[in-house]
């Protein structure tokens, strides 16, 4: 009995490709910082938080809805998160 879902063909690679696509952003993260976070300007720090919060968000929220199933964009969450966080 095959099980529906993220069992599925397409969903399958979907989140292959969130999760992929997510070490990527922690492995710029990873690269931006490993001097240490004072070896990089004010300005240039802003700009990559700036980068890192709507990205890491955008992905996470991908995956949930492969992972639960939801084809419906929460838009009224997102937007919520979106006030919340920045």
């Amino acid at each position: 009995m095959a099980a529906e879902g993220i069992n599925s063909g397409p969903d399958r690679v979907r989140l292959r490709l969130v999760g992929i696509l997510t070490a990527l952003v922690y492995a710029i993260t990873l690269g931006f910082y490993l001097k240490g976070p004072q070896s990089h300007s004010r300005t240039a720090r802003e700009l990559f938080a700036w980068f890192l919060v709507p990205a890491s968000l955008f992905l996470f929220w991908k995956g949930y809805q492969l992972v639960n199933g939801s084809e419906a964009t929460p838009v009224r969450m997102m937007v919520g998160f979106g006030i919340l966080f920045c």
